[in-house]
């Protein structure tokens, strides 16, 4: 996963996040229901090593406390050729909403991918900086594979 922000307002600092685990579920018809997914706060990486420590401290991510970035949907609508993924991240012990727009999705065989993209307003009482800018632009591509259908309890 990519996200990226501005600092000092005008400089666009990007950086990566390791999706570590995520389910994707349709319906017999083929639309997306559910989708969940989790990263590992501690590796952001963005080519700056100095910048890296500092996003995975307390003062950010809080890597050590909250190693986990967790996404869950809430509602999945269709609108043309892709999705909307409306959901909640939850983030160093904060549940924030967040819409995802999915586009992009391509199935063959027993595999898909999809890319999402999404605007996160990190609020100056959760992250505070002066640096960088309040906007996070993120971007997920993903690849997944079909599981076996599996029985309801």
């Amino acid at each position: 996963m990519t996200i990226a922000v501005k600092k000092l307002g005008f400089l666009d600092v990007a950086a990566d996040l390791a999706v570590t685990e995520g389910t994707i579920t349709v319906d017999a018809g083929g639309r997306i229901v559910q989708v969940t997914a989790a990263v590992d706060a501690a590796s952001y990486t963005s080519g700056n090593a100095k910048r890296d420590t500092h996003v995975r401290s307390e003062d950010f991510l809080d890597a050590d406390r909250h190693p986990e970035i967790r996404f869950t949907t809430t509602r999945v609508d269709t609108t043309g050729p892709g999705h909307r993924a409306t959901g909640v991240v939850s983030l160093k012990g904060t549940n924030t909403p967040i819409t995802l727009d999915v586009d992009q999705v391509r199935v063959q065989g027993n595999s898909a991918s999809f890319s999402a993209r999404a605007t996160v307003d990190r609020g100056v009482d959760k992250m505070p900086s002066f640096i960088v800018g309040n906007k996070l632009e993120l971007t997920i591509s993903a690849h997944a594979t079909l599981a076996p259908a599996t029985e309801a309890p």
